[in-house]
């Protein structure tokens, strides 16, 4: 209460600064780290932004160079057309003919550069002027020279006088060179009405920048575009002239106002060097349009940083809120508790503060469960161990005992005349009698041994490591102890005791069964009064014969009395046998052949199923390596018991199997039933994880028997699910049977499981499953199970007859 008030007396002003130190701190961080950032990112990207920007123009340039490029090629192909249109003019063709009949003289002519038989002065499509044309005859002789007047007549003939490239000019357009000015030649024949070759046309343009300019039109400010000879790096024709100039002011090149991007060869000549077309950026122009670009984006950029830095405190100041009412909930649980949280005087920030108040709370709240968890746990009377903390030391008992192949003991305790005496005498002289008991059983028990009152006055007592004479001299000293009198308040009273024995293994494995028999022996001691008394199943009117049959198994396994028998399983969809499942038979000396259900259940009672599953484990992997040898490729499905779930050594057990046999745990099918998961869903759910991160395939048997829900299904790490076989055998004819089947494979399917029907008796249960998108068969219409051998000689005979469907082999057993 001092305390309360202390706290409530602080100044408001001061817990308020206290409470938003670290709100402040926090601003301040934020803002410093902005201005950080954004002047590093500025520096950064300053550097960046424009290198980004010019490759973007560089992309577009180069897609101007090749629509450059193609109308280039274009014009010069409608160039050679051009010399094919007039070749096939008939003036000209009337003109040669003349010429070659003699006619005419035939000497060398320069004629004006408009004949009457030439019907235009450029190319088809006016993109390249003909500067001259030349007609040749049948042998390559000079017949005629139509030339322009600015170009002066010695360069024509100079240019015509090499009659050899004619042949290879009316192939395609040649590039030649005369005097270091590069001219473009196209030829063709001229022809007769009889398409007879009567001479030849030659068309030429000078390649100059009049010749660029007409062809790629109006230059871009941006670009400009020359075409070079062969490597040189001085261009013969410009689109512009600014690129002149920058040339004559050597202003071209990576450091100068204009750089190359593309360059590229055009067309091959064999008497001049290659055309080839080149490409110049303006950077001058590039720099200029990557300014605002760079502005944008370092404002954008700025924006960001201002946003996130907004963003940071808005989500600062919401966590300061939140805080403060975490604060304000923790101090209110802490009043509800009854706990006293302390004031802070120190300086420091409110989540510092919070973690002490909650550490404050996290020791009270386990101080509390610890309490809670000792009253669950114990007798409130006589504080000794309840029920279930029995129950989970016998547990471990039980585990320990069979590892390390220890007796164990169970005593159940009863006090004769103990309801006479609490009717008489009341019941708080009753309670003080028992916890007198309580006290005198802890004083003869050993600190290792477990005393626990059942309930009433029953008491039972758990004996670690002690035998049938162990137990025996523990029991006579608590007879002697109790033989002693009790002195409540003025009274002396004398208590006698029953004392009921169950051993482990004798008397069986299993918590549940050893205090059955126990409580059995301790009436049959009451009864007779004989003081302690050791279970006997012949005199237990509660036993079943197959409590015997569970004695003799594990000698049957040593003595090889018990034998797998296989079962295929098909691939619905390929018909091909690609698993067996081993089940186990006992061949008993005196009963005969014995199915499993009739020992399995008795062999968890009594521990035996450990020896029993891994001798099975054993026989199935040495089977299955037999077939790998032999051919046969086979996977091998065996079942677990419930006792397997809970037997944390069953792992590294199968482990140690997998070893020896060399087999890949890929191929090996653990069929866990749906009640044994259900039974103990977290030790099952341990288990199971660790076999499936081992590799082996899970699958749960008897699905839709048990009582599992969908969300638990989803948790587990299963492959596939087995369909119980009340459910296939006739789906056929019941239809309410076909709907669940139905309903289970598309819930397996959209969990990402396969599913196995077993079961499969009838063609028509096979077809109908094929339907429903079944992905494993099992059941007598297949196979029923046999042994080894005969399964092997089966298989191999299916083989050899190549047969893809299972065909049935008789639906009776």
């Amino acid at each position: 209460m001092e305390v309360t008030k202390a706290t409530a007396a602080l100044p408001r002003k001061a817990v308020s600064l206290r409470r938003t130190s670290l709100t402040r701190n926090v601003v301040v961080l934020i803002c410093c780290l902005g201005i950080l950032a954004w002047l590093l990112l500025d520096i950064l990207q300053e550097r960046t932004t424009a290198e980004a920007a010019s490759r973007e123009w560089h992309g577009q340039f180069e897609q101007d160079a090749a629509r450059q490029r193609a109308r280039i090629k274009h014009s010069v192909a409608t160039f050679f057309e051009t010399a094919q249109y007039l070749a096939g003019h008939s003036a000209l063709r009337q003109r040669v003919q003349d010429w070659q009949s003699g006619s005419d003289a035939v000497t060398p002519r320069v004629s004006l550069w408009q004949p009457n038989w030439l019907a235009r002065i450029e190319s088809l499509d006016g993109s390249i002027a003909i500067n001259f044309a030349a007609v040749y005859g049948r042998n390559r002789e000079r017949l005629a020279i139509y030339h322009k007047q600015q170009r002066p007549l010695p360069a024509v003939l100079e240019i015509a006088a090499d009659v050899g490239m004619l042949q290879v000019a009316t192939q395609q357009p040649q590039i030649v060179s005369i005097r270091n000015v590069p001219f473009l030649i196209a030829a063709f024949p001229v022809q007769d009405g009889m398409n007879e070759v009567t001479g030849t046309l030659l068309i030429a343009s000078s390649v100059d920048n009049g010749f660029l300019q007409r062809i790629i039109g109006p230059d871009p400010r941006r670009t400009a575009s020359g075409l070079l000879l062969g490597d040189g790096q001085k261009p013969v024709a410009v689109s512009s002239s600014r690129l002149a100039e920058a040339f004559a002011e050597k202003k071209v090149g990576r450091e100068g106002r204009f750089s190359l991007v593309a360059n590229e060869l055009l067309l091959e000549s064999e008497h001049a060097p290659g055309l080839r077309h080149a490409l110049w950026i303006d950077e001058e122009f590039v720099s200029r349009s990557n300014a605002p670009y760079v502005f944008s984006v370092r404002q954008q950029r700025l924006f960001i940083i201002l946003l996130f830095s907004l963003l940071c405190l808005t989500v600062v100041a919401r966590i300061a809120v939140r805080i403060e009412k975490i604060h304000r909930k923790v101090d209110g649980y802490a009043r509800r508790l009854g706990i006293t949280l302390l004031p802070d005087s120190s300086h420091g920030d409110q989540i510092d503060h919070l973690k002490r108040h909650l550490e404050r709370m996290s020791e009270e709240v386990i101080a509390e469960t610890y309490a809670l968890e000792y009253q669950a746990q114990h007798d409130n009377l006589t504080n000794l161990p309840n029920r279930s903390l029995l129950f989970e030391r016998m547990e471990v008992a039980l585990q320990n005992a069979q590892d390390d192949n220890e007796p164990l003991a169970l005593c159940i305790m009863d006090l004769d005349q103990f309801k006479e005496i609490n009717d008489t005498l009341g019941h708080h002289i009753g309670d003080r009698l028992l916890q007198e008991v309580a006290r005198r059983l802890a004083s003869v028990l050993r600190r290792t041994d477990t005393v626990s009152r059942l309930g009433g006055d029953e008491f039972a007592a758990l004996l670690p490591g002690a035998d049938h004479q162990r137990a025996k001299a523990i029991c006579r000293k608590i007879i002697a102890a109790m033989e002693r009198p009790i002195k409540v308040e003025n009274l002396r009273l004398r208590i006698g005791i029953s004392i009921g024995i169950a051993l482990c293994p004798e008397h069986g494995g299993d918590g549940n069964l050893l205090l059955q028999h126990a409580d059995v022996a301790m009436y049959e001691a009451k009864r007779k009064a004989l003081g302690f008394c050791f279970y006997m199943a012949e005199r237990d009117e509660h036993s079943i014969s197959r409590l015997g049959l569970a004695g003799e198994l594990s000698d049957a396994i040593n003595q090889n009395q018990l034998m797998l028998e296989y079962q295929p399983m098909v691939d619905i969809k390929t018909g091909k046998i690609f698993c067996v499942e081993a089940l186990v038979r006992w061949s008993h000396p005196e009963y005969g052949c014995i199915p499993p259900e009739e020992f399995i259940s008795a062999a968890e009672q009594t521990g035996v199923i450990r020896p029993l599953t891994l001798w099975v484990m054993d026989r199935a992997l040495e089977q299955s390596r037999s077939w790998q040898r032999a051919g046969i490729d086979l996977k091998i499905s065996v079942n677990l018991s419930v006792r397997s779930l809970q037997d944390r050594k069953l792992p590294d057990q199968v482990q140690k199997l997998i070893d020896r046999y060399n087999i890949d745990p890929g191929r090996v099918i653990l069929e866990i039933t749906e009640s044994a998961i259900m039974s103990d869903p977290l030790s099952a759910r341990r288990v199971m994880r660790r076999l499936s991160n081992m590799g082996f395939i899970l699958s749960i048997d008897d699905f839709g028997t048990g009582y599992s829900s969908l969300a638990y299904l989803k948790q587990l790490p299963v492959d596939e699910i087995k369909i119980d076989k009340s459910f296939v055998t006739q789906m056929d004819s019941e239809e309410n049977d076909a709907v669940i089947v139905r309903a289970t494979i598309d819930l397996a399917h959209n969990l990402g499981l396969k599913v196995v029907a077993e079961g499969v008796e009838s063609t028509d249960v096979w077809d109908l499953l094929e339907m429903l998108g079944c992905d494993t068969a099992q059941g007598f219409f297949i196979r029923k199970p046999v042994g080894p051998h005969e399964l092997t000689d089966w298989i191999r005979s299916r083989e050899w007859e190549q047969e893809r469907w299972v065909k049935p082999m008789g639906a009776a057993i």
